[in-house]
């Protein structure tokens, strides 16, 4: 497999990873708000943001799609699944900050808002309907729900767990299934 360095040096990916030629699957990418799916998108260069998978890529990608449906549409039991985590304190004030200009957050300070129980403006996004099933976006656990994830890297270890990921799907394609073939043993 061919290899291109991204940044400087600093990361490897195939290239390109959306130039699958197969049709082949290797892994999913969850997509949690305010935890650096858009560096994560750029660095594996998995192309537009999209909110249903239309590619060919090797990763499968959807805007902020929880793992329950991602799984109606795709395997996740025999796909590398991952998504990066963060501190929720620091998770919930960056998501305050970027939606300062809407509303609720436009009339709310910080402190307001979090004692109001953070309430939010997504009603329905990605074929989630946030208000008639009763949950927020602001709960990490809604996107992964009891759906196994293989690696979860953490924001504030950004860079290390990023090249660990770099390096799984890196050796995927050169074994084959060899992910599906640890996950089982």
């Amino acid at each position: 497999m061919n290899l291109m360095t991204l940044f400087g040096g600093k990361w490897k990916t195939p290239v390109p990873m959306h130039d699958n030629k197969t049709g082949e699957r290797i892994a999913v990418f969850i997509s949690i708000p305010k935890n650096a799916s858009q560096s994560i998108i750029k660095i594996l260069e998995l192309g537009e943001n999209r909110d249903e998978e239309n590619t060919a890529s090797l990763v499968i990608h959807e805007n902020h799609q929880r793992a329950r449906i991602l799984n109606q549409r795709f395997d996740l039991n025999n796909l590398f699944v991952f998504c990066f985590s963060r501190n929720p304190y620091d998770r919930c004030v960056s998501w305050y900050r970027y939606h300062k200009n809407i509303e609720p957050y436009r009339s709310l300070s910080f402190d307001s808002w979090v004692m109001n129980g953070m309430p939010h403006h997504w009603i329905v996004q990605n074929l989630t309907d946030y208000v008639s099933e009763g949950i927020t976006p602001l709960l990490q656990y809604n996107f992964l729900e009891q759906y196994k994830v293989d690696f979860v890297g953490k924001l504030e270890n950004f860079s290390h767990d990023m090249k660990v990921i770099i390096e799984r799907l890196n050796i995927m394609p050169l074994r084959g299934n060899w992910w599906h073939h640890q996950r089982q043993g």
